[in-house]
């Protein structure tokens, strides 16, 4: 009488490779857009005070461009936190993708004596 069992193993196909580089490319364009935002910023304080312009209008003109630029500070650090537990999840899901659980079914022979 033959015996049919089965075994399953996970097996990993390819080594690990951390793709935690990845947040460290995506926050540096982030910093990037940081510094083209402040640079925005600071020409249109200047154009504004260097041309000595006043009045309700300007003044206006400015508060919007303050609130603008400090949403965008708040929008690019959100995103940095997001962006830091996506890579995280990232990385985790490409190494699962590595590894092969597998079943090998095979069945005992009767041994003769």
């Amino acid at each position: 009488m033959r015996d049919t069992h089965q075994l399953t193993v996970t097996d990993r196909l390819l080594p690990y490779e951390s793709q935690l580089y990845k947040e460290k490319e995506l926050i540096s364009i982030l910093e990037e857009i940081q510094v083209v935002d402040e640079q925005w910023l600071s020409l249109i304080r200047d154009m504004f005070v260097e041309e000595s312009q006043k009045g309700d209008i300007v003044e206006a003109m400015m508060d919007l461009t303050d609130n603008l630029s400090s949403s965008n500070k708040l929008l690019v650090e959100a995103i940095e936190v997001d962006l830091s537990k996506t890579i995280r999840m990232l990385d985790q899901q490409v190494d699962r993708l590595k590894e092969q659980r597998m079943t090998l079914t095979y069945e005992e022979q009767p041994r003769a004596f």
